[in-house]
């Protein structure tokens, strides 16, 4: 009883209320990991293979941290260096990976922002948020692959479980890019509305008939972003 007692007042848990075995714990920006989790649990995948791109912090509105924990296997990249730097310090058992993912390849701008959960490559994008009154802070040269290629060079059997994509503005290029014919993710989780600061903005149909005439079932979502399954896996055909 009294090491019990000791864990409460540790993780300031008031004497007499019982732990609760069934609690949750989400690092996602609307618990998408949650969903992820149960779906992965259903087909008994303890540690899904996962691909984060625009990974932003390691614990902070992260879509695999879960998977971190559990040990899978994970790709983290983000054009930020700074990101990169602390994803290095704190989950060093990942690969990560300080560079761009767009349509195609090259050195680019990458705009950073003051907010930096808003950098972008896109210049649209970048004058779209300097209208909404987010400050530009300072523009940098990034190299950019595709996402091609990262799945070439990382996963060389052409499979991973898990893909997460928050690119700011360059999400269409990606997909739109994405050799679906050789590369299918079991899972996707992507923003699909357009970003607004209240969160109501316009859900992209552009973005998902891309992913759904891939063969993909859209499973869930959280209004930000939305979760897809492979038919082919979810459904056994």
């Amino acid at each position: 009883m009294w090491l019990k007692n000791l864990i409460k007042r540790i993780f300031n848990i008031p004497i007499g209320i019982p732990i609760n075995p069934y609690k949750k714990e989400s690092w996602s920006q609307s618990g998408e990991d949650i969903i992820i989790e149960y779906l992965f649990r259903l087909r008994k995948i303890d540690k899904p293979v996962c691909l984060d791109i625009g990974a932003f912090d390691p614990f902070f509105a992260n879509n695999t941290y879960k998977f971190f924990l559990k040990g899978s296997k994970i790709v983290n990249i983000d054009a930020n260096p700074t990101a990169i730097n602390k994803f290095n310090q704190v989950r060093p058992s990942d690969t990560n990976l300080n560079i761009g993912i767009g349509g195609k390849s090259g050195e680019f701008d990458f705009f950073v922002m003051q907010d930096p959960s808003l950098n972008t490559f896109s210049e649209v994008e970048k004058s779209s948020l300097v209208k909404l009154g987010h400050s530009l802070k300072e523009i940098i040269k990034i190299e950019m692959v595709t996402i091609n290629q990262i799945f070439e060079k990382y996963f060389k059997n052409g499979k991973i479980d898990f893909l997460s994509i928050d690119a700011e503005g360059v999400d269409f290029e990606i997909i739109q890019s994405l050799d679906f014919t050789n590369h299918q993710p079991r899972v996707i989780c992507i923003e699909t509305i357009n970003y607004t600061p209240d969160g109501t903005g316009t859900k992209r149909t552009d973005l998902c008939n891309i992913i759904e005439n891939a063969g993909y079932h859209e499973y869930a979502n959280t209004n930000i972003n939305s979760i897809f399954v492979h038919k082919n896996w979810w459904f056994g055909k």
